[in-house]
């Protein structure tokens, strides 16, 4: 996996070495025969333990990709692909002693305190708990169609950088009020933990990508910028390594549009040439050892993309002035082109504006 270092490895071996009643289950395959395309949750290829009960409880790192054209990358946070691990335990028991020993071992690793967000409806659930808890009046459920019962999402997090920052999730699966019983899954982001860890502000000034992130500073571009860019990078790269290519329809339309968002991107927002984001791009294909054939790959799309914007822009310019919505949906012309913009969105963790 080329976007894991030697920390991102001592993380996973730190958290096994303290949980050796855990089975380590095998990552899943990135790509999947089904309509979710890809992996997007640890917890898809597990489901089967929570519900025939085959195992006591596992333990599994996952590289995942999710909503390549959808997230909001203006969040800091967000990526759409990542390195996530899930510590489940399958059997119908009460599961605060199990969470307060997953706490401990997190909070070790990023050396600081965690704070678990409960909804205050389960509040009797954790009244011998023994940590930090916010309770709140908003109720998470998860949807996990092929498992029986009620399951709530528990937020965990630590302040950090005067913020709030989710560093994982739990999840009580099939959880009775009456009883006090479930199963636990839960997903923690390693690149977050790692974050933490190096005590770095945002994601990609982490060292495992300093050559890329100085790079791009290099552009003066802004936190937020690099965010997008090296996301993107990581997840077309990813998509290239395991076979997929740009097309019209199908799991390849999704790649397609991502380089064009991409290049849309680079252009109005960055203020790049179509050659610097390819030069950018190699750049950071060589750093981390990616095959060359993603590099042919990518800058044939975006030269495509470029001249095809090109004519597309040409042949709008005798027209007469009509919505932007018009020559957007009819000719494929960027809202950018016309200066309406993306607004960055405001969450627990924000990029600072200068």
């Amino acid at each position: 996996m080329f976007f894991e270092n030697r920390d991102d490895i001592h993380i996973f071996e730190r958290i096994v070495s303290q949980l050796k009643n855990h089975t380590i289950l095998p990552s899943s395959n990135l790509v999947r025969n089904d309509e979710s395309y890809f992996t997007f949750s640890p917890f898809q290829d597990t489901e089967q333990f929570f519900i025939k009960k085959s195992l006591n409880s596992g333990i599994k790192k996952q590289f995942c990709v999710r909503y390549i054209n959808k997230l909001d990358l203006t969040n800091p946070l967000c990526l759409n692909s990542q390195l996530t691990i899930t510590i489940q335990n399958y059997n119908r028991i009460n599961q605060v002693s199990e969470m307060e020993k997953i706490i401990k071992i997190i909070s070790k690793i990023i050396n600081k305190s965690l704070i678990i967000e409960v909804p205050v409806s389960i509040k009797e659930y954790f009244h011998n708990f023994n940590g930090s808890i916010r309770y709140t009046s908003d109720v998470k459920k998860a949807s996990l169609p092929d498992v029986e019962g009620e399951h709530y999402y528990l937020r965990l997090y630590t302040d950090y950088y005067d913020e709030k920052i989710v560093v994982g999730n739990f999840v009580l699966v099939d959880f009775n009020k009456e009883t006090n019983i479930s199963q636990l899954d839960s997903i923690f982001f390693q690149e977050r933990i790692g974050m933490i860890q190096e005590n770095v502000e945002y994601i990609f000034q982490r060292k495992k990508y300093h050559y890329c992130y100085q790079l791009l500073k290099s552009k003066q571009l802004e936190e937020i910028n690099i965010h997008r860019l090296l996301n993107d990078f990581i997840t077309i790269s990813t998509l290239f390594e395991n076979n997929i290519l740009p097309t019209a329809k199908g799991i390849g339309s999704e790649l397609s549009r991502k380089i064009k968002d991409l290049f849309i991107y680079s252009k109005y927002y960055c203020n790049l040439s179509s050659d610097e984001l390819i030069y950018f791009y190699n750049e950071f294909l060589k750093y981390f050892k990616i095959a060359k054939h993603s590099e042919r790959l990518f800058s044939d799309k975006i030269n495509k993309i470029k001249v095809g914007l090109k004519n597309n822009i040409n042949s709008i310019k005798n027209m007469n002035s009509l919505d932007w919505e018009y020559y957007h949906n009819t000719y494929g012309i960027p809202k950018e082109y016309f200066g309406i913009m993306d607004q960055i969105s405001i969450t627990d963790y924000n990029f600072r504006r200068a």
